[in-house]
């Protein structure tokens, strides 16, 4: 990625150099792009520019996108940052399955990210549960498995994952690819289903101490509450790779859950309350809100 520029999106525009319709969607800059698409309008023809744009949450872009090319979104599968804007790409034929190299499917993806919520998502719009990519011929909870995201494990068997494929390879079963991978609470979590066909119930008492500890690490940057929410949110390499001091972390997470809530860029001084923690860690667990997490736990 490089080192992060010093200019802004407008100094470096003012110096007049030649700027991608992608980097336009990904800044929002709207009248930049209306006139490079007017000059040429073929260059819509743009997936990963309509990807950036989603994902900053310019809609003003994604329109202009599909507007000159109305089956743009048929070639991309993203989360924008709003609920809304991903509805909106799935209205537009957004695929929830659509598969890229080695047939790796979004929701591989996100099994292998960890990304519950973004995950949620994509099954409430019918992602194919078990679909298997051809590397290493196995379905999103294989992904999930492989990558030690016990959560994600957790999820996608309370969403009726199978533990094993009919006519799959002994060594591409979820319970053997984490055995291989050497991630052992993902191993007994797997043999505790495939034996008595249950999970564990959620820690409230834990999950609470940690939404206090996304509170105080969002205001303070304190080192072990900034680390325990870090590694539940599976972020610790954006957000510690310079080994930032604490007003850095402090930064740096509250704009992570800025981006989580969805709140509007021109609010960056929102701090976090006890009930925005509460929330995202609820949608970390594949849940609505606290209240529905609470639910399932008694």
């Amino acid at each position: 990625m490089g080192w992060p520029s010093i200019l802004s999106y407008a100094q470096v525009a003012s110096t007049g150099i030649t700027r991608s319709l992608c980097v336009l969607a990904h800044y929002g800059d709207l009248e930049a792009a209306t006139a490079l698409l007017t000059t040429n309008p073929s260059l819509a023809d743009d997936p990963e520019a309509l990807v950036a744009a989603a994902e900053q949450g310019h809609e003003s872009i994604v329109h202009l996108l599909l507007r000159h090319c109305p089956q743009l979104a048929e070639r991309v599968a993203t989360v924008g940052r709003t609920r809304e804007l991903t509805e909106f790409l799935f209205e537009r034929g957004m695929n929830p399955n659509l598969a890229r190299w080695l047939g790796v499917t979004p929701l591989h993806r996100f099994a292998e990210q960890g990304n519950v919520e973004h995950a949620g998502i994509f099954l409430d719009h019918g992602a194919n549960l078990h679909a298997r990519d051809e590397e290493f011929c196995t379905t999103p909870l294989g992904y999930a498995a492989r990558s030690g995201k016990r959560r994600m494990v957790e999820f996608l068997l309370r969403r009726g994952a199978r533990l094993a494929m009919k006519d799959a390879p002994v060594w591409a079963t979820p319970l053997a690819l984490a055995t291989f991978k050497g991630h052992d609470d993902v191993v007994r979590l797997l043999k505790r289903f495939e034996t008595a066909g249950n999970l564990p119930g959620y820690d409230l008492k834990s999950l609470e101490s940690l939404a206090n500890d996304l509170v105080v690490a969002c205001q303070s940057g304190e080192a072990g509450a900034f680390g325990r929410v870090v590694d539940h949110f599976y972020i610790r390499r954006p957000m510690a790779w310079d080994r930032p001091g604490e007003t850095i972390r402090a930064s740096r997470l509250q704009r992570f859950v800025r981006e989580r809530l969805h709140l509007p860029q021109s609010e960056p001084s929102h701090m976090p309350t006890l009930s925005d923690s509460r929330l995202l860690i609820a949608r970390s667990y594949g849940f609505e809100s606290w209240r529905d997490l609470e639910a399932e736990a008694n």
